[in-house]
């Protein structure tokens, strides 16, 4: 592996130098005048016992572009501020209000203009085949200002499953429930009926932990058909028929809330649920013998301890009457924020050629996954890349190998269609068969509507950020009284609502509503 990582520089470096002696014509009718490309965090992505990797990475990425790549490195915050702008800045270091503030300054490159079959053969076709990504791409003045990614793997964004204890059930005669009454009894007979058999009442009949990305509480109002997440980016919110809402103002989230409150005041709920840090989530979720009875989680069985004893359920109805509605990660329709071309750079078609490289599909695998050889995370036969076993390189499973044999594993730029790529170009495995069987049985249930975490116009992102701090710690206050019992949410209601248009919801969600529409019309105009 080293001598033929040691080939694959010295080729690097002669192709790189033989682009720097050959003349640095972009191809876009400009001659640099410094002859290179400054490329922020190129040569900085400091992962311990990964520099031989970077160092391959990096050198096949350099003999590729153009003009010789010059890394400018520190907190992008202060280059930013600065004034001294990388020309090309690849990763996702902006969110969505920076980009459009940027955007709105002239600081970073409006993309489009460059994007071609001739100069961006690899972005035009993915834009081709997936339009919803090109859409999720584009600002409201109708420019892309940052390239997405795609990957059409369905399985990566449903982030929540239920997850129970199945054991359990059949140690105390339960059957599975399937609305919230009949799990309500059977989180009693968790706590009362000793099922972990060690003669402590130490059960903890349902947990969450409320800042999880996937153990989050807010998946228990899917019972009452209405799906959403907390964060930034998700900001509570729920699409149904184009119509944004906000769902700690509906009377579902009221209905969730009172469900919290009463397990809780009954024993049934972790009384840590608010409060959870990771390291005693993870104690809870790895304990032997199990302690957690029913939970929220990822398709990935993060029983530890004892994985053999629980299940994936299906989703739960509130009433039996109710369909639920699963939350979906927006990435779906294409990641954002991938990678940035600033004023600062004079070729930007050249620069957009050299982001382009990263979308071809054979570079995409290797870059994701890791590459060919006997170290690495491929055979290639047959025209198809074929996974190595992970354990004769001393990883407990695929995820591990192929995070071991990349930079940054698959969060990078770049584009694969999980439909039509595995099982032809890359060989399906059992463990992404696995997540494909659980989705289905959930597919059902998934909410397609979702919130698409839109780009904002630059004066509706400022007006967003100074509301939402307000807004949030008005949710988040309330959630913990009402289901800790301090206060009663019944009581409460009237008084909140009010409170909530106090602090400004009604400009938010008129700038949600607005920023949807727009959204929904770039999707139209590109399908």
């Amino acid at each position: 592996m080293k001598k033929i990582i040691s080939l694959v520089l010295v080729l690097a470096m002669i192709a790189t130098m033989m682009v720097a002696f050959t003349g640095c014509s972009g191809g876009g009718g400009q001659v640099k005048k410094d002859g290179k490309f400054t490329v922020y965090g190129f040569g900085n992505y400091g992962l311990p016992g990964k520099e031989e990797i970077t160092k391959e990475y990096e050198a096949k990425w350099s003999a590729r572009c153009e003009y010789p790549i010059e890394p400018m490195n520190g907190d992008i915050n202060m280059i930013m501020a600065s004034g001294d702008y990388p020309e090309i800045i690849p990763g996702r270091v902006f969110d969505d209000t920076t980009v459009s503030k940027y955007a709105a300054q002239g600081i970073l490159l409006p993309l489009d203009e460059y994007i071609s079959e001739e100069n961006t053969p690899n972005i035009w076709k993915m834009f081709q085949e997936q339009p919803t990504a090109k859409a999720v791409a584009t600002s409201p003045d109708g420019h892309i200002y940052a390239l997405p990614m795609y990957t059409g793997n369905e399985t990566d964004y449903l982030e929540t499953y239920w997850w129970i204890n199945d054991a359990w059930l059949k140690k105390l005669g339960l059957e599975t429930p399937t609305t919230i009454p009949e799990l309500t009894e059977v989180l009693k007979a968790f706590k009362n009926g000793d099922p972990n058999g060690n003669g402590k009442a130490d059960e903890i009949p349902f947990a969450f932990m409320n800042t999880s990305s996937a153990a989050f509480p807010e998946t228990l109002l899917s019972c009452w058909g209405v799906s959403t997440k907390f964060g930034m980016y998700d900001s509570y919110l729920n699409v149904r028929d184009g119509e944004v809402r906000f769902a700690p103002m509906m009377d579902e989230w009221k209905e969730m809330i009172k469900t919290y409150a009463m397990w809780y005041k009954e024993g049934l709920l972790d009384i840590e649920c608010i409060s959870q840090e990771e390291n005693a989530w993870q104690s809870k979720i790895t304990a032997i013998p199990p302690v957690i009875g029913c939970t929220f989680y990822t398709a990935q069985n993060p029983f530890k301890g004892a994985p053999d004893e629980y299940k994936v359920m299906i989703p739960i109805s509130a009433d039996g009457k109710i369909k639920p509605q699963i939350h979906l990660h927006p990435g779906l329709n294409g990641g954002k924020n991938e990678a940035y071309v600033t004023s600062a750079c004079e070729d930007p078609a050249a620069a957009m050629r050299w982001l382009d490289t990263f979308y071809d599909k054979e570079e995409t695998i290797l870059n994701w996954y890791g590459p060919v050889g006997e170290d690495g995370t491929f055979t290639y036969e047959d025209g198809m890349y074929k996974w190595n076993d992970p354990k004769e390189q001393g990883y407990e499973s695929l995820s591990e190998m192929y995070y071991g044999n990349t930079i940054l594993g698959p969060t990078n730029k770049g584009y694969l269609d999980y439909k039509t790529d595995f099982g032809t170009l890359i060989e399906n495995h059992p463990d992404f068969q696995a997540n494909d069987e659980l989705y289905e049985m959930y597919r059902p249930y998934l909410d397609y509507e979702m919130w698409p975490r839109p780009y904002y116009a630059p004066e509706d992102a400022t007006t967003i950020s100074a509301l939402q701090t307000d807004i949030f710690n008005l949710v988040e206050e309330n959630k913990a009284d009402w289901i800790l019992g301090r206060s009663d949410v019944e009581k409460d209601w009237d008084k909140y609502l009010k409170e909530m248009k106090a602090v400004g919801i009604e400009e938010y969600m008129e700038i949600m509503q607005k920023s949807y529409d727009v959204f929904k019309k770039a999707l139209d105009s590109v399908k």
